[in-house]
């Protein structure tokens, strides 16, 4: 369940709005997927259930 929460979070950042932000902070290539890739980990770690550390 919290696998598919996650995904639910990751897939729900419109990265098209990213890309033009950092755009227009004039990022491009690989540097514009390095911020669609931290705005989807920033959306996953708010998605219910999510908890910093190693389970164990």
């Amino acid at each position: 369940q919290r696998l598919l929460e996650a995904l639910a979070a990751a897939q729900s950042v419109a990265t098209d709005h990213v890309a033009a932000e950092a755009q227009a902070a004039g990022q491009s290539g690989k540097q514009i997927g390095e911020w669609i890739h931290q705005a989807r980990v920033a959306a996953v770690s708010r998605s219910p259930g999510f908890t910093v550390g190693l389970a164990g």
